[in-house]
């Protein structure tokens, strides 16, 4: 038997197999579940993400896609790390994924989420570069 329940706006689905009190093992599932768990939003789209520096002069913004809910244990312990690659790029694009959230269940890697960039950095020429382009122009 296949179950679907609305619990804090989230569909919750059990399923019981070659069970002949099928309804009653539901009803016990859906307490345990009610009494023990819970959604929290543990990352906001709106959270203020440290700035990842990208070379000695830039750094984007980063941010989520979307809000991060998930269904917590009650009383253990939930945290968040943003992890930002340090490494050196010439440019970067507004929607790119660079970095990433993780979220921990009392230390213990849960789920993780790409983090996005806000914001373009452009290739900038160097003085070489330029001089380079002047040639050959001429």
């Amino acid at each position: 038997m296949v179950t679907s329940v609305d619990m804090d706006g989230h569909d919750v689905i059990f399923v019981v197999l070659n069970c002949t009190p099928r309804w009653k093992e539901t009803g016990k599932i859906y307490k345990y579940v009610k009494d023990n768990y819970s959604y929290k939003k543990l990352c906001s789209v709106n959270d203020n993400i440290p700035k990842a520096a990208i070379n000695k002069k830039d750094n984007v913004k980063l941010s989520l896609k979307e809000d991060i809910v998930l269904p917590c244990e009650n009383n253990k312990n939930y945290t968040t790390k943003y992890v930002i690659p340090k490494i050196s790029l010439k440019k970067i694009n507004k929607g790119d994924e660079f970095g990433k959230v993780q979220v921990y269940k009392e230390d213990k890697l849960l789920y993780s989420e790409p983090l996005i960039v806000n914001n373009n950095i452009k290739e900038k020429s160097s003085i070489i570069d330029k001089f380079f382009k002047g040639i050959k122009k001429n």
